[in-house]
């Protein structure tokens, strides 16, 4: 639970505020069911890269939102394999949902983002 850790909140703050009003709610419960539905990390990995592609390319997902998260989870795919992997994009995916569930735009870190809810 080191600085990974604390960069996933802002990496989850940064999407989950971008997607508020961009993406559908089941849209979001989807990105999280269509990952947790592989065992394997490395396929259920890219399965979720292939579902957030085509649910952008369907406007499901707005380009502005795919390109955010994609780059995040880019950055995961590089640093983390197996289950550290696995465990890390659950957990961003997660705290992302929390974020959009929370309804606090314009925000990119978890410092403006709990600064924000402290008003």
């Amino acid at each position: 639970m080191g600085e990974a850790s604390i960069d996933i909140y802002d990496l989850a703050v940064q999407a989950g505020s971008k997607a508020i009003n961009r993406i559908d709610k089941s849209t979001m419960n989807n990105i999280i069911s269509v990952f947790q539905g592989n065992p394997d990390a490395d396929k259920a990995f890219k399965e979720l890269i292939l579902y957030i592609a085509r649910q952008t390319g369907r406007r499901e997902i707005d380009r502005s939102v795919s390109r955010v998260m994609l780059s995040h989870l880019k950055n995961m795919y590089e640093r983390y394999k197996g289950d550290e992997l696995r465990e890390n994009v659950s957990r961003y995916l997660t705290l992302m949902k929390w974020v959009y569930e929370s309804n606090v735009t314009g925000v990119s870190s978890f410092k403006e983002f709990i600064n924000r809810l402290a008003k």
